[in-house]
């Protein structure tokens, strides 16, 4: 792997870093308010798609090391919205 090869690994590994920890503040902060507002089957709900969302990143950036992280993020945001 030459050197752009790797900035450009480098590069999207970070980007997908930061699309995880956006999409993980906006669900704490919907389950935060969620159960503020005595909603909490709503709550478990966000909870729940955090939990999922969590592990689909540590699958991705782990195990497969698979770049298209934003990709399946995009697919799995039109299944639960």
């Amino acid at each position: 792997m030459n050197t752009i090869e790797k900035m450009v690994m480098t590069d999207i590994t970070k980007k997908n870093t930061l699309m995880f920890i956006s999409f993980s503040i906006s669900l704490i902060m919907a389950m935060a308010k969620t159960i503020a507002v005595q909603d909490i089957s709503k709550g478990i709900f966000y909870g729940g798609e955090l939990l999922a969302f969590t592990l689909l990143y540590l699958i991705f950036q782990k195990l497969v090391k698979n770049l298209y992280f934003s990709h399946t993020l995009a697919l799995f945001q039109s299944i639960y919205f």
